[in-house]
């Protein structure tokens, strides 16, 4: 719902500004581009909080999707998470040259 709350509040400023550039005198076209503008700024600056929550509730959402495939970002972060564990146990890390059948990356081998 925080969604559908920051989209009717969005609207709201839209319409609002809408109205006032009409009322101002501004009888054309560009009132509802003036309202767009004007609505934007202060969606900006006025919906801060309702953005974030609807930001959070979309990324929820997304994150508990079954199925749902991993990112780069999140596999390089796992890779990270268990060469960093392993060096904290003392282990010899199975890292990146592990996964590619033991050649090194560009620039690996250069000291």
């Amino acid at each position: 719902m925080p969604v559908v709350t920051y989209t009717l509040l969005r609207l709201a400023l839209f319409a609002a500004a809408t109205a006032g550039a009409w009322w101002a005198g501004m009888h054309s076209w560009l009132a509802p581009l003036a309202g767009l503008v004007i609505g934007w700024l202060l969606g900006y600056l006025l919906l801060d909080k309702q953005r974030t929550r609807a930001a959070a509730f979309v990324q929820a959402r997304s994150e508990g999707r079954p199925g749902r495939a991993r990112t780069a970002t999140e596999k390089d972060a796992e890779l990270e998470d268990e060469l960093d564990e392993a060096a904290r146990r003392g282990e010899p890390a199975r890292g990146d040259d592990a996964r590619r059948g033991g050649q090194p990356a560009r620039g690996d081998d250069q000291a």
